[in-house]
């Protein structure tokens, strides 16, 4: 096989499987805020949810953390909406400025 017609192949396949991902993404994201919404804002509570409900992983795999954060973040990147934000990107008083609140954005 000819290296342009490989690359060409590589390159169709990989889009393939990014376009399945996406479309796993926008499938799933129902099912990760009912999550979200009964045990909180946690990686791992919200696996084991999806493990108890019985919702089918990726490729028949088992529901981790890190698959949880891998679809939550390739949702946020193609649609800019968080599904499920981790507790430690929570404001909290030792990293606000004085007389800042929580939702006030900074001022230059």
């Amino acid at each position: 096989m000819r290296p342009e017609r490989a690359r060409a192949l590589s390159r169709r396949g990989t889009q393939t499987v990014v376009e399945l991902a996406n479309d796993y993404a926008h499938t799933y994201a129902p099912f990760i805020q009912a999550a979200v919404r009964e045990v909180g804002h946690n990686y791992r509570q919200v696996a084991k949810w999806l493990i108890r409900e019985r919702i089918p992983a990726q490729r028949a795999g088992q529901w981790k953390a890190q698959s949880v954060k891998n679809l939550v973040v390739r949702y946020w990147r193609l649609t800019g909406r968080r599904i499920l934000i981790p507790y430690k990107k929570f404001p909290t008083p030792a990293h606000r400025r004085s007389g800042q609140t929580a939702y006030a954005p900074r001022r230059r």
